[in-house]
């Protein structure tokens, strides 16, 4: 799922951002100065999240009060350097001001980088990560309602599948009667037919699974572990794969009509699934 965080570290805005992904993706941005800092922040982060293309971004905060200023000998001694440069190129000076130095300053690294030390930058991450988990959660929780709501329905659908194959061998007896009455077949010979096409089309085992995922995909939208959303897919995709195992073996149209929907609703949710980590 998507989601965005914010902390500050000393002088320094640390912002991350998280986009849906399978595994874990660290992208770390950091000022030449923080760049010692890089492994601590992967630790950091590998506590709180299993999953997503993560963005990190460590950026000099404007707004923040310590941050530092250019100081007088600085800029003193970038000015006597163009100056010199002026007179050596027989050049005016006069656009050699106060803007122009500050921006040369900083464009030469002259400038003095902020002091910060390691535990504000892991305050501002764990800040940043805690606010970027809050916004995973509030999702999480709506996406999980959801979820939830679907498989309910879907149990219900089981269960009525379950109760038109209860009666497919009685069916089967029918319709095969009938025919086979006009080809002066025997009762035995249909009871034989009767058997084996019910054996064929026999989708107990199918169900039996299909109610066994159900009941852990309930359990796991009420789990208190961090990272479902591997296990969920996966469920799902055995749920899909029974699906389709039921439509090719039976032969009643309530069932083959209500395969169909079922996949949709199974699809829908691992959609959803994709969001969850």
């Amino acid at each position: 799922m998507t989601a965005y965080g914010r902390g500050h570290a000393g002088p320094y805005l640390v912002e991350i951002h998280s986009v849906n992904r399978k595994g874990l993706e660290l992208n770390i941005y950091l000022p030449r100065e923080l760049l010692c800092f890089d492994m601590d922040i992967r630790k950091i982060l590998k506590q709180f999240l299993k999953r997503g293309s993560v963005s990190v971004r460590l950026t000099r905060d404007k707004h923040a009060a310590n941050l530092a200023l250019p100081k007088a000998n600085e800029l003193k001694a970038v000015k006597d350097h163009f100056d010199n440069l002026a007179k050596e190129l027989k050049l005016s000076g006069d656009e050699i001001d106060l803007p122009f130095l500050c921006n040369q300053l900083q464009a030469v690294g002259i400038e003095e980088s902020p002091q910060v030390e390691k535990s504000e930058i892991e305050k501002g991450v764990l800040d940043a990560a805690q606010a970027l988990i809050s916004m995973k959660e509030q999702e999480g929780r709506t996406l999980l309602e959801d979820i939830s709501k679907r498989s309910k329905s879907l149990a219900q659908d089981v269960e009525s599948v379950a109760k038109h194959a209860k009666i497919a061998p009685e069916v089967l007896r029918q319709k095969l009667s009938e025919k086979l009455k006009a080809l002066e077949v025997d009762q035995e010979g249909i009871a034989k037919e009767v058997v084996l096409f019910a054996e064929k089309s026999d989708i107990t085992e199918e169900l039996v699974r299909l109610r066994s995922h159900l009941r852990q995909l309930e359990g796991l939208l009420g789990s208190d572990e961090i990272s479902v959303g591997r296990t969920l897919d996966f469920l799902l995709i055995e749920m899909g794969r029974e699906l389709n195992t039921i439509a090719a073996k039976s032969f009643q149209l309530e069932i083959t009509d209500q395969v169909p929907l079922m996949k949709a609703e199974v699809e829908k949710i691992r959609e959803q699934a994709q969001n969850i980590e």
